[in-house]
């Protein structure tokens, strides 16, 4: 069984994040290669948090993030005090924005894709059918 089948999940609202917040980051990223309207990003409950405000949710609180018409999901590993989206479907590839001047060139032409690298730092793209 899964650790998330006994943690209470909200799910979050990407489209409307705030400005500046982590989640506004997070759509940010993930607009790239879907519509907001079909991401599902999942994050652990806290009755005591104020959920209007920027900080209500930080990257400690992600859990899962699904993009369903693409048949990919990503869970949230911390690592080196940073947080992770790591494909559960893809052994080992994480979406990273650290690139290379060489691998930022070559990006550039293809705005809506993802770059993902391994532990070995050999990266891979995803790329979207839709324009």
């Amino acid at each position: 069984a899964s650790d998330f089948d006994e943690e209470e999940l909200i799910l979050l609202d990407l489209l409307h994040a705030p400005a500046e917040s982590y989640l506004h980051s997070l759509a940010t990223v993930l607009s790239r290669v879907e519509s907001l309207s079909h991401v599902l990003a999942w994050a652990a409950y806290d009755d005591t948090a104020a959920l209007g405000q920027p900080d209500a949710i930080t990257q400690d609180e992600l859990r899962i993030v699904s993009l369903p018409r693409l048949k990919l999901t990503f869970q949230a590993l911390m690592v080196d005090n940073s947080v992770r989206l790591y494909s559960v479907d893809h052994a080992d590839l994480f979406i990273t924005n650290e690139r290379s001047e060489t691998e930022s060139a070559m990006l550039e032409a293809i705005p809506h894709s993802l770059l993902l690298s391994n532990s070995n730092s050999e990266c891979s793209v995803l790329v979207c059918a839709w324009p």
